[in-house]
Formats: structure tokens, sequence, C-alpha cells
């Protein structure tokens, strides 16, 4: 924990420790003003150990889910966004049982406007989750898939849902090894669009 001094430009003296330490020998810190210390709350104590938890690691909060939802699932989250100049694509996946542990990428889309996520995008936030899932569980795949997939306008939603439903049912198929003698149980796979209704 590095404690900035009162009298010092907290942005400049922030860059040039953390540059710092970043390059010199790379450790987790945590900047927090000495007038933020002196005010001597609880409040802000803990908020100070949530986010030193946050960045080693540990969870901020948990859920209990009922014995319906599996402690090997995944929950994903795809959105595409169409503000400002270019559209992004956001996408994270959850790799731990908790649903606390998350896969996170964002990208932008090749054309300004573009609703269905490419081939090559998808397939590599997929893979790069269905690893990060493996790592995590000593091996093991997820049996249930939940997919949360926003920003499809209306007269986009029945081609979303056919081209990239199909490109996720060919990356199960390789991830889960279909094609040879040590297939895994197909997941069970969930998709929900996300409608906003914003006027």
């Amino acid at each position: 924990m590095i404690i900035m001094p009162d009298k010092s430009n907290h942005q400049e003296f922030y860059r040039v420790i953390k540059n710092k330490i970043n390059c010199d020998s790379p450790v987790i810190s945590q900047f927090v003003a000495n007038r933020t210390i002196i005010k001597d709350n609880d409040r802000i104590f803990l908020n100070i150990i949530r986010q030193m938890n946050a960045k080693i690691g540990g969870d901020l909060w948990r859920m209990n889910f009922g014995k319906e939802i599996s402690s090997k699932t995944m929950l994903v989250g795809i959105d595409v966004c169409h503000k400002g100049r270019q559209s992004t694509i956001g996408f994270c996946a959850t790799y731990d049982s908790n649903l606390c542990k998350y896969y996170a990428q964002a990208s932008p889309q090749p054309k300004k406007g573009q609703e269905i996520i490419s081939s090559k995008i998808l397939t590599d936030y997929f893979m790069r989750s269905f690893k990060s899932y493996r790592e995590y569980n000593d091996g093991n795949l997820p049996e249930h898939i939940f997919i949360y997939r926003d920003g499809v306008g209306d007269s986009m939603r029945q081609q979303v849902i056919d081209a990239e439903l199909q490109q996720l049912n060919k990356i199960v198929a390789k991830e889960y090894g279909f094609d040879t003698e040590h297939a895994v149980k197909a997941p069970q796979i969930a998709l929900i669009i996300v409608n906003k209704r914003v006027r």
C-alpha cells in the first residue's frame, strides 16, 4: 500500500510511482491519499480492503444458487455497442462455480453498425473462455452455459440467433471433442436475448 502525501500532486505521484512499480518489480499495489486515511472512517477502510481483495483475485460478493443451477455453469454476457465512431463488442464469461471470476474481452466490430459478431472473433472469445474455465477447474468444462446477448435490434434478432448459435455449436463440438473417442457430454445451452425498451 502506498500512502500519497498531502502536499504532492497525486496524479503525477501516482503516475511516476505506478510506472516504477510496474516496470521494475511488478506487484499489486494500492494507492491511498493521506487525507483519506486520516478521516479514520471504517467505511472508507472497508472499501480500500475490498479494492485490495479484488486486486489479488478475491471475490467481492457471492450468491447462493438453487440446486437447479449446476456448480459447473458458465455465465456469458455479449453486447455490441454502436455508440461513437465504431461499434464495439463486449464479452465476458465466468469460469468459477460462484460465477464471480470472469474472462473478459472487448474489440471493435469490422464495420460500424454490424450486429452479428464475426465467427473469427466469437470463436476466439469462446475458445479463450473455455481455456480459462478448464485451467481453473482442473481440466473440466461447463455442463451448462447461459448466454445473455444484448445489442440486437428487433429486425436482426433471428439472424443473430441463427448465425451466432451455429458458431457456438461448432466451437462446442471442437472443445468438447465430439469428433474424438474422448468426447465430453455436450453442455446445455440457454441463449437469452436482452431487449431493453429505452425511449
